[in-house]
């Protein structure tokens, strides 16, 4: 990934000046510090997530509007709800202990577990693969699970409102953050198709059929409602416009290709869709994904040149940068790969290779300038610069393969969990020795000055 500018060093004297002459609050010095030594995380010392008598998560998700509320889909069929900003108690080492607000049961358990509150309802009778705040309301969540259902949650009282049957157990899904024309739940299954539903109606009214195998990773668009782009256990990554027949472009293992098919019959590409647009609004994103050097002038998707791809086997994640010009590929292999979506082909940034993944299902995190990757790797979590591609450290605090890791852009801090059934929270230490040393009146903008 190739960020647009380039991010210098911290300059401490220059921000001591600006902050002594009352021209920055004296906190935004400390953000920038601690924003710079992000990609070398350590253990929180003083944060504990009590992941113990819950299943493995397999993803996990922060509300938008604090990132203080963390669900997490784990194996054993339920959905945890967790106050980051709120520790329920200590434990023997003084550290702030989060256990879950409370959580949904499965449909063949509703006892009640530790202190918290479980609640009765027609869960889900598989491991939950996948999970999703509704963009625009935390009030409301979607999950995806292998007993081949996808739900849509109401948060306040964790009760399933809507459920989607698909046929196929449901491997991702995703929502798109800046739609005003849909309300689409795109959901990967393991027979290859891609379901779209609508929560309206309440209906699956789209289905994309050109992946061959399992789809295990989704990820919308950050800048247009209607590109969705798609990984496959076959290592094929496709892009998609969901008002169109077949996909504009595909990447895959071995070489490049373009599947945009041109046919009025036949099995590739065929998909039964209804309407989701207007005419006025279809004209409208057209001339959109044409200035975004997705489609010619012509109405049509031409052969798109694409350099080839080394990537292996099962995509098991993807990510969009901030603003949608650069995606992420992570393969089963350990692999991680940019590519420039606006050129459609691989960019020159070279990451190391980690290592291999026993889960088809992998949650990367990156931080909010696009700075630093954090991609699970193996028992261990890789940090990478996303300009050199170079791994800055290894984090080690997992005895198992690590499943998902989540950033929380208003704390710095990360959230990972593991096979081990253990979730752990880590943070810089630049950012712990301010919250340890008398430093700490930086946070309160304490001065003899008055703002």
């Amino acid at each position: 990934m190739e960020p647009h500018a380039t991010q210098d060093v911290v300059q401490v004297g220059p921000s001591l000046m600006r902050r002594q002459l009352g021209l920055e609050p004296p906190s935004l010095l400390q953000r920038r510090l601690v924003r710079q030594g992000n990609g070398v995380l350590e253990l929180h010392r003083w944060k504990k997530i009590q992941g113990s008598g819950i299943g493995a998560v397999n993803w996990m998700d922060l509300d938008a509007e604090e990132g203080r509320y963390l669900l997490c889909a784990a194996s054993d069929g339920c959905v945890y709800l967790y106050d980051m900003d709120r520790a329920n108690g200590e434990d023997d080492m003084g550290m702030n202990v989060h256990q879950p607000l409370c959580s949904t049961a499965s449909a063949a358990e509703t006892l009640s577990v530790h202190t918290s509150r479980r609640i009765p309802c027609s869960g889900h009778t598989a491991s939950i693969l996948n999970i999703q705040y509704y963009p625009f309301d935390r009030g409301m969540y979607v999950t995806a699970s292998l007993d081949k259902t996808v739900k849509l949650w109401d948060t306040s009282i964790m009760e399933a409102a809507t459920e989607y049957r698909l046929g196929s157990a449901v491997y991702a899904i995703g929502m798109s953050k800046v739609s005003n024309n849909h309300s689409l739940i795109a959901a990967g299954t393991a027979s290859g198709q891609i379901s779209l539903c609508n929560i309206e109606s309440g209906a699956s009214i789209c289905t994309l059929n050109e992946h061959r195998s399992p789809v295990g990773a989704l990820k919308w668009h950050p800048a247009d409602e209607w590109v969705l782009m798609s990984g496959a256990h076959d290592g094929k990554i496709k892009m998609w416009d969901i008002r169109k027949p077949a996909s504009m472009l595909t990447l895959h293992h071995g070489g490049t290709m373009n599947d945009q098919h041109h046919k009025n019959s036949g099995t590739d590409g065929q998909r039964t869709c209804t309407k989701l647009s207007t005419p006025s609004s279809l004209k409208r994103d057209v001339k959109a994904m044409r200035q975004a050097q997705f489609m010619p002038r012509g109405g049509r998707s031409n052969v798109i040149p694409l350099a080839a791809s080394t990537l292996h086997f099962p995509v098991v994640s993807l990510e969009f940068s901030k603003d949608g010009q650069y995606l992420l590929s992570y393969g089963k292999e350990g692999q991680l790969l940019s590519w420039d979506m606006a050129k459609g082909k691989e960019t020159n940034t070279r990451y190391q290779i980690g290592f291999p993944h026993v889960s088809n299902q992998i949650q990367m995190a990156i931080t909010e300038d696009d700075s630093f990757i954090f991609a699970p790797s193996g028992n261990t979590i890789s940090s990478f610069d996303s300009r050199s591609g170079v791994r800055n450290a290894v984090l080690k605090g997992h005895h198992n393969p690590v499943k998902c890791c989540c950033w929380r852009p208003y704390q710095e801090e990360m959230i990972s969990a593991a096979l081990d059934r253990q979730m752990v929270v880590w943070t810089s230490p630049l950012q712990q020795k301010f919250k340890a040393s008398s430093c700490t009146h930086l946070m309160d903008d304490q001065d003899d000055w008055s703002d």
